[in-house]
C-alpha cells in the first residue's frame, strides 16, 4: 500500500471518528464528565488530522 493511500486511508477514518463524535456532543443530553471526555476525543482527532495534512505535504514536496 503506498503512503498517500494510507494517509488518505487514517484521514477518512478520523473524519468518521470526528462525525460520531460531533453528532453524540449535538444531539445527545451528556454528564459533564463525558461531555468532556468528547471535546477530549475531538480536540485529540483535530490534532491528528493536521499532523496527517502535514505529513502529505511535506511528501509531495519531497518529489520536488
Amino acid at each position: 500500500m503506498q503512503s498517500t493511500n494510507v494517509l488518505d486511508y487514517m484521514a477518512l477514518k478520523i473524519k468518521e471518528q470526528r462525525e460520531s463524535v460531533v453528532n453524540s456532543l449535538t444531539t445527545g443530553r451528556l454528564p459533564y464528565e463525558e461531555y468532556r471526555r468528547l471535546c477530549g476525543v475531538l480536540e485529540g482527532l483535530e490534532y491528528a488530522d493536521s499532523v496527517i495534512k502535514h505529513t502529505a505535504h511535506k511528501m509531495e514536496n519531497a518529489d520536488e
